[in-house]
């Protein structure tokens, strides 16, 4: 099970349609995922996930799949009610969906065409009413593909201000798809109130988000706030680490070690039954961890839904926690422990979409609670080290020393956290050199061809004197990632003071590349973060 950070912003599509949802998006730029639940009666199960980076959607994977991404999206627009949740920076699509680049604002026009949310355009137009609307930013315009008459519809707002009702009178497109051109417009701040200050999307609070906040709350044209969400995400189950199945907004990471085991039966007042049980209690926990739903239950990945529920009822009737009393109490949050697996083994087993999201986890070779605890441990750490990255851009090293600590303890043998580390303490006053070039060296131990390892190792033994040894670094740096912009400089300087050309096929031992052909790719990954998140930048 992984938990997820707390979403950015979350709602119902009742009160805050996608449309509003995308272009708050869009307008901030956000990198992340969008997620949509089925409205509560619907008769659909799973969730439509939206990737989007820098505000730009460029993958989905939804319930009604369809080859063509911005066709497939496009009934999302006009759903009525469900609840949403916006995640920052985590990707909850992964490879399994459709990818393409969709610009939102296109998007949105061409919903807008289409089958509209009305009334959520008769609700912001209804605010708007009376008020004086001027056109902004009108270079950006050409995003949304406007049509012939959409142009000249643009045109007479570009002449100068107007109320809705006066250019609206003005609009040859008639009043449905006039009034929805406004909205759009004004969702995406390109028309706002000419009586008000500029529109200016609220800067997001270091405060916790209140549970069931909405998206509207940050989205206000000058002083007009949309209607707050009224409900809130319901919770169903974590991703695995393909991204398969259900997740939750939760409120925190969490991440708790293995379950204790139950204690040790008493040496007295057990009946020979109960020290049977007591015992037996103790054993199916140990093994409990390394088991899959199909080992909980001891039936074959092959066996039909009639053969799971008959093993899982059999089971239920020996380890249901209300046959535990008396002197037994001790063990019963234990016995309560394995009876939810069970069941959650059954739920998933007899449900033929589960199952199959969940063999798939299997077979890549998850699918215990020990196999999902660690990649929760990796995906909590893989974020604990984006944040710290943000913190090392703005020269903040006390606080990412701090958050990269805590996701080293979170997962002690990622290289990429080792290596900013390193780098941290570097930029630290009264940091121990010996503890820098340790931890280094450390990530070095991991990941031999760690460009950045072999950078931050070089600057430290430069500041200890060293620099031939330095000097090595800086090449192992420049061999392993020839991208690496501070590594290669450093060994460019270095062959100008010998009055050497900088010639790195002599440096690698390869033979030089002919004009124009492709460079080859660093041979290295640099570890799980870089696979997750992509390349570190340049620090």
């Amino acid at each position: 099970m992984v938990d997820l950070p707390d979403p950015i912003a979350e709602g119902d599509l009742d009160r805050t349609p996608l449309a509003h949802v995308l272009a708050h998006v869009a307008t901030r730029q956000i990198t992340g995922s969008i997620v949509l639940w089925p409205a509560e009666g619907e008769q659909r199960t799973g969730q439509d996930r939206i990737r989007v980076e820098a505000g730009t959607i460029t993958a989905a994977r939804l319930v009604d799949r369809q080859p063509v991404l911005e066709r497939a999206l496009m009934p999302l627009l006009s759903r009525a009610a469900g609840p949403y949740a916006v995640y920052e920076t985590i990707d909850l699509v992964g490879d399994s969906g459709v990818s393409a680049r969709v610009d939102p604002f296109a998007l949105l026009a061409s919903a807008l065409r289409a089958d509209s949310r009305d009334d959520a355009v008769e609700r912001v137009l209804g605010q708007l009413e009376g008020r004086t609307l001027r056109l902004r930013g009108a270079a950006e315009l050409k995003r949304f593909g406007f049509l012939p008459k959409e142009e000249r519809f643009i045109e007479i707002m570009r002449a100068g201000p107007g109320t809705p009702e006066e250019l609206l009178r003005s609009c040859e497109l008639g009043p449905l798809f006039g009034k929805r051109l406004l909205y759009m417009l004004v969702l995406t701040k390109f028309l706002e109130p000419y009586d008000a200050p500029p529109a200016r999307v609220s800067q997001p609070s270091p405060e916790p988000r209140a549970a069931g906040a909405s998206i509207s709350g940050e989205m206000r044209v000058s002083q007009l706030p949309l209607p707050p969400a009224t409900s809130t995400p319901p919770a169903p189950v974590a991703p695995s680490a393909s991204t398969s199945g259900s997740l939750r907004p939760p409120t925190a990471l969490r991440f708790k070690a293995a379950p204790a085991l139950p204690p040790d039966p008493p040496t007295s007042g057990l009946a020979p039954d109960q020290l049977a049980l007591w015992k037996e209690v103790i054993e199916r926990s140990r093994v409990l961890e390394t088991q899959n739903y199909y080992d909980m239950l001891g039936v074959a990945r092959n066996a039909g839904t009639d053969a799971v529920r008959k093993e899982y009822f059999a089971l239920a009737k020996r380890w249901h926690p209300d046959r535990i009393a008396g002197a037994l109490l001790p063990i019963k949050p234990f016995v309560e422990r394995i009876f939810g697996y069970l069941t959650s083994a059954q739920d998933t087993l007899t449900d033929e979409k589960k199952r199959a999201e969940y063999l798939r986890n299997v077979q890549d070779g998850g699918g215990t609670p020990e196999a999902d605890r660690k990649l929760g441990l990796i995906l909590a750490a893989a974020m604990e080290h984006q944040k710290a990255e943000v913190l090392i851009r703005r020269r903040d090293f006390e606080g990412a020393r701090v958050i990269l600590e805590g996701a080293l303890e979170l997962n002690a043998e990622e290289a990429d956290v080792l290596a900013s580390l390193a780098w941290t303490l570097f930029h630290l006053p009264n940091e121990s050199v010996a503890r820098m070039l340790a931890t280094a060296e450390r990530a070095l131990r991991i990941v031999p061809a760690h460009d950045r390892a072999h950078y931050a190792r070089g600057m430290i033994l430069r500041r200890m004197g060293n620099e031939t040894e330095a000097m090595a670094a800086f090449r192992a740096a420049a061999d392993a990632n020839p991208k690496n912009i501070d590594a290669v400089r450093e060994v460019r300087l270095a062959d100008m003071r010998a009055g050497q050309a900088p010639q790195a096929a002599k440096r690698s031992g390869s033979s030089p590349r002919p004009p124009g052909s492709p460079a080859t790719p660093p041979a290295s990954d640099g570890g799980f973060l870089s696979k997750l998140f992509g390349s570190p930048k340049k620090k």
